[in-house]
């Protein structure tokens, strides 16, 4: 959580959880017109004083989610829920990239992952005859109005087990699951009813139909196949009883109409990317751990291999995310010109500024602001570009030229992103690195 690098989604929930406005400012002039509901955005302010204002230190709001997860665990346990289970869920859920990644990001998307994981044990207990009825509706509360695209998750869940009691005779329970649902969409729909008075959502990315089902089938199977211990275990598993087939049969079939309904979704939006279904990621780990149940029951050799596919896995994705530093990736870079030379100047370009008057992504409230917010978290000196002036670089030290977010348009030239910033006259650009994401170019006068 202290190392992992800084991005632009993080710099905005600082942004709206920062309590330099009143309580109705915040809520209505950023809240309301944030394309998340206000739910996170309230947590995190109401926890703010407490942890300090800046990303790393917020990102401690995930410890939350863990809070939420052990009572949940704990509750199951009391009411008799089979302790394997549990035990063998939380290993392959917590060994799940996704889990480890966002855990150390200022952002919903790890509690999303965490109360799914919840809903599922809260389901199973439903499934069972166990229900523990106010936290079930807790977790749907909590889990549906986190982010408009993962609300689906939750809602199918609980519909799909909802189906099957209804199948099964369990009318009550079935109804009583629907109502729980309903409560829960109700505060969502208020939300989308604020946002769309105030904004018209603009889809910030262009996923083609293919890449999402990519995405869909990686969020789906990322902590399903990564196990090579369990999988090789999959042979010599026996059929489950009764009541534990149907819930797979009910996950199984909700993991279906989840991934159709992405689909369909990313038909109309185009705008579908992986952390978009992270709730869909316990979804594959209870299915595989509902399958392995028996086994690590009566094999704790099974068990013990798994655990360690968990701490591998723990391991790679926790390596990942110290050395793919994302907007902090040029720092070094930075600073190492700006110690041999003690007069290098520092400019930081909106990428906005490449992108055409009626570009639809100049309609998000704010966005101008995220950028130059997020630059200066990661280096407070740096002046943002373009501001109306022409530069003329001069003397023997470089002005260093920061581009984050460049994919926007890869097509420009060095000489043309430096023209765009607004540097003028005779200059010498020497490129220190460009990549798909980001640049940084060292700019001279010309000699």
């Amino acid at each position: 959580m202290r190392a992992r690098g800084i991005w632009l989604d993080e710099a905005t929930s600082l942004w709206l959880t920062r309590h330099d406005v009143s309580f109705a400012d915040s809520f209505f002039g950023r809240w309301a017109t944030d394309v998340h509901p206000p739910l996170f955005s309230l947590y995190a302010w109401t926890l703010e004083p407490l942890l300090g204002g800046s990303v790393r230190s917020m990102r401690l709001v995930n410890l939350g989610g863990l809070l939420f997860a052990a009572i949940t665990a704990i509750q199951a346990w009391r009411r008799g829920g089979d302790r394997d289970f549990l035990f063998l869920f939380a290993v392959m859920v917590a060994g799940s990239p996704f889990f480890v990644l966002y855990a150390a990001e200022f952002r919903s998307y790890f509690l999303q992952l965490v109360l799914s994981a919840c809903l599922i044990v809260q389901l199973r207990l439903v499934h069972e005859g166990r229900a523990a009825w106010p936290m079930l509706a807790l977790t749907a509360l909590l889990l549906t109005n986190l982010h408009y695209m993962g609300s689906l998750i939750g809602l199918i869940l609980i519909g799909a087990e909802a189906i099957h009691l209804f199948r099964t005779g369990r009318g009550r329970a079935a109804m009583a699951l629907l109502l729980i649902a309903a409560g829960a969409a109700l505060p969502l729909a208020l939300a989308l009813w604020l946002m769309l008075r105030a904004i018209d959502p603009v889809a910030v990315n262009d996923i083609s139909a293919l890449r999402s089902l990519m995405a869909i089938g990686a969020v789906s199977m990322s902590a399903v196949l990564p196990y090579v211990a369990a999988l090789g275990f999959l042979p010599r598993i026996s059929a489950p009883e009764e009541e534990r087939r149907s819930f797979l049969c009910v996950l199984t079939r909700a993991l279906a109409a989840i991934m159709l309904g992405y689909a369909l979704l990313n038909l109309a939006t185009h705008n579908l990317l992986p952390r978009h279904m992270i709730a869909a990621v316990p979804i594959g780990a209870s299915i595989l751990a509902l399958l392995l149940e028996d086994l690590v029951k009566a094999n704790r050799i099974a068990f013990a291999l798994i655990c360690a596919n968990a701490v591998l896995l723990a391991g790679a994705g926790t390596a990942y995310g110290l050395t793919h530093k994302r907007w902090e990736t040029n720092v070094p870079l930075i600073e190492r010109t700006r110690a041999a030379c003690l007069g290098t100047q520092l400019y930081a370009l909106n990428p906005m500024s490449l992108l055409g008057r009626n570009d639809p992504l100049h309609g998000v409230p704010d966005i101008g602001q995220f950028f130059a917010t997020t630059y200066r978290l990661i280096m407070p000196d740096a002046v943002i570009l373009p501001d109306g002036r022409v530069i003329l670089p001069q003397g023997r030290c470089p002005a260093l030229l920061w581009i984050e977010h460049h994919y926007a348009r890869t097509d420009l030239d060095d000489a043309e992103l430096a023209r765009i910033a607004g540097f003028g006259g005779a200059i010498r650009i020497v490129r220190l690195q460009r990549g798909d994401a980001r640049a940084l170019l060292a700019i001279y006068p010309a000699q």
